[in-house]
């Protein structure tokens, strides 16, 4: 079966607390965000098998709120601390690293790494991805380790 992977940047989070970069929580624009855009496009995700999601409070936020707006089963949601990078040659290692035996996915994480990482797998360009975007890319590939330039689309809290 052909693959198909989501980037999904964290929402908007708030600078109003003094922690520390992972520990940084959303504000309520994120969470409003992330919400509508997941009750909107939830069609989009109906297909998917897995969500994983970088360790950050904002990151797994986004995560919990989007799941729940598509419907989705927690028990299929994992966090791996390889996605809290802003490293693109990390993102595109853990991608290449996927089980073959999920065909669609939605990773959860971090600019630049995510932006650079979609343009990297896409074969369209994707100027930047915003907080609570997402770029979807389809590949006409059964093995992770082979997916090169996909087939992609933005949403964002505009579209």
């Amino acid at each position: 079966m052909n693959k198909k992977i989501f980037f999904l940047r964290h929402a908007k989070s708030s600078w109003d607390l003094d922690v520390s970069d992972i520990n940084r929580p959303l504000n309520q624009r994120g969470v409003d965000d992330i919400t509508k855009i997941g009750k909107k496009f939830n069609k989009f995700f109906k297909s998917v098998e897995f969500i994983i999601t970088s360790p950050a409070v904002r990151a797994i936020s986004t995560c919990v709120i989007f799941s729940s707006s598509i419907n989705f089963t927690y028990d299929k949601i994992q966090i791996n601390n390889k996605l809290y990078t802003f490293n693109v040659d990390e993102i595109i290692k853990f991608v290449y690293n996927l089980n073959d035996s999920i065909n669609e996915v939605i990773l959860v994480g971090h600019n630049p790494a995510f932006t650079y990482a979609a343009n990297f797998f896409s074969n369209e360009e994707i100027i930047h991805m915003p907080t609570s975007s997402i770029v979807s890319i389809s590949f006409n590939e059964h093995k992770w380790s082979r997916v090169k330039k996909g087939k992609s689309f933005q949403i964002t809290r505009k579209s």
